[in-house]
């Protein structure tokens, strides 16, 4: 049978404290590392939606100077007709 000393269960007790530690220590990184990933993905996506909206406004704006030229050049053409007459 199997006769173990003080200095065995100190050893023992040694070596599973320190797997022990390493687990913990690997379950809180992992962790930490599950929240940069969450917190970074939602900076993305509201970047993304920023910048949609800024597409969004520029599209309207060159909409809109679109059309007040188009308007001011039948003004023009208007304006010709009128004086030809």
């Amino acid at each position: 049978m199997f006769r173990f000393t003080i200095r065995d269960v100190l050893w023992l007790t040694m070596v599973v404290a320190l797997a022990v530690t390493w687990w913990l220590d690997r379950k809180s990184l992992e962790s930490k590392s599950a929240a940069q990933l969450r917190a970074a993905e939602e900076q993305r996506e509201k970047s993304l939606a920023l910048q949609a909206k800024m597409e969004l406004s520029l599209t309207a704006e060159r909409i809109e100077h679109e059309a007040t030229r188009r308007d001011w050049e039948w003004e023009k053409v208007r304006r010709a007709v009128q004086l030809s007459d």
